[in-house]
């Protein structure tokens, strides 16, 4: 297991009950919506994360590896529309705006999946694909 692995299991549960308490409370402010999906987005990225650090088979790490990706750049998409419901910037949440920012984690899953681009940009943590998502 990763030396991590105890703080990132309390991150994803602190995650998990700010989500729920979102979820419960009866009366929400206009970026609630936007905020409860931050936290599902960082919360399925870091059960994820743990998940594949856990269990190393070749078929279900590449599959938790690749959701892992898709919801860190989900994530990154959530906390921008999260500042832009935030700040009452109505306009940047047109869905042209939402479909110029799936094309980042709809890239990222290409990229992935294709054999000898993997090794290049998604090694160990230091690959260039990582770098630019973090």
């Amino acid at each position: 297991m990763p030396s991590l692995f105890p703080e990132l299991l309390l991150v994803a549960i602190i995650v998990l009950i700010v989500g729920l308490f979102l979820v419960s409370r009866k009366r929400t402010p206009t970026t609630t919506g936007s905020l409860t999906m931050l936290v599902a987005t960082i919360a399925i990225w870091i059960t994820t994360y743990l998940l594949h650090n856990i269990n190393r088979t070749f078929i279900t790490e590449n599959i938790l590896q690749s959701i892992s990706y898709l919801f860190l750049t989900a994530a990154a998409t959530a906390q921008l529309f999260f500042a832009f419901s935030y700040t009452q910037k109505r306009r940047w949440l047109s869905p042209i705006a939402l479909f110029l920012f799936t094309i980042e984690p709809v890239l990222t899953q290409i990229l992935f999946w294709i054999e000898p681009i993997r090794k290049v940009l998604f090694s160990n943590g230091d690959g260039l694909w990582e770098q630019v998502n973090l």
